[in-house]
C-alpha cells in the first residue's frame, strides 16, 4: 500500500535489485592462468566471444578463496537484500569465462536453471547492460527526451571493473556492447540454485534438495 502524501511525490514500484560488490581482487597469477586456459579450451558464442569449455571453473583449486567470497555475498544478498529466510540455503551451481576481444559483443539472454546469477569481473571496463523486460511505457511512440532515466530508457548500462561482483536475477536480460578497448574484457559468470522448504506459510509447501 502506498503511503498516503500531502505533496507531489514518485514513488518506485516493483524495483529490481542489483548487488554490487568490490571486496576481492584474484592474484595476478590466477587470473592468468585461467584466461590463458579458456584461450585454449573455449567453446565459441554468438557475436565473437568465447566461453571456457568448463562449466564448473569455480570448482578450480585455486579459486576457493574467491568462491568462498562469492557464496558470501551470494547470501547477503539473498537474506540481507531480498530478506528471504534463511531456513532457505542458496548455493553455487555451474560457473566459466566469458572473453570478449576487440569489437566482438556477447548477445540478449538470460541465465534459466538458476535463481540468482553473477558476474565477476578479471579484466576490462566495457560494461554491462540490463533490459527491462515489460518495455518501458513510452516504447511505442519517438519522443525527444530532455534527459534520460529510468522511467523512459529500457536499458540500464552498469559500469565495471576488475573486481566487482555483481548479482541479479536471473530471468534479467542482460548483454554486452561490443569491446571497443584495446584489452580483452574477461568476466567469470555463475549460478546458483536452492535447499530448503520454500512455503511462505501455506499448505503447498515445497521441499527441494536434502
Amino acid at each position: 500500500m502506498l503511503n498516503n502524501v500531502t505533496e507531489n511525490v514518485v514513488d518506485n514500484l516493483f524495483p529490481t535489485p542489483v548487488y554490487i560488490s568490490d571486496c576481492y581482487k584474484l592474484s595476478a597469477e590466477n587470473k592468468d592462468s585461467l584466461i590463458k586456459e579458456t584461450i585454449e579450451n573455449n567453446v565459441p558464442n554468438l557475436h565473437g566471444n568465447m566461453t571456457s569449455a568448463n562449466n564448473y571453473i569455480l570448482d578450480t583449486p585455486c579459486l576457493s578463496d574467491l568462491k568462498k567470497h562469492l557464496i558470501e555475498q551470494i547470501n547477503n544478498y539473498v537474506h540481507d537484500v531480498l530478506c528471504i529466510a534463511r531456513n532457505v540455503e542458496i548455493y553455487l551451481t555451474q560457473s566459466w569465462l566469458n572473453i570478449n576481444r576487440i569489437d566482438t559483443s556477447h548477445h540478449p539472454h538470460h541465465h534459466p536453471n538458476s535463481i540468482i546469477s553473477g558476474t565477476y569481473y578479471l579484466k576490462g571496463d566495457t560494461p554491462i547492460s540490463f533490459m527491462y523486460e515489460n518495455r518501458n511505457i513510452f516504447q511505442n511512440f519517438n519522443f525527444d527526451f530532455s534527459q534520460k532515466n529510468f522511467y523512459n530508457q529500457n536499458i540500464c548500462d552498469v559500469k565495471i571493473q576488475e573486481g566487482r561482483c555483481l548479482l541479479f536475477p536471473s530471468t534479467l536480460n542482460h548483454f554486452v556492447k561490443a569491446n571497443e578497448n584495446k584489452e580483452d574484457r574477461v568476466s567469470l559468470s555463475f549460478n546458483t540454485f536452492i535447499k530448503g522448504t520454500v512455503s511462505n506459510g501455506n499448505t503447498q509447501a515445497l521441499k527441494i534438495g536434502d
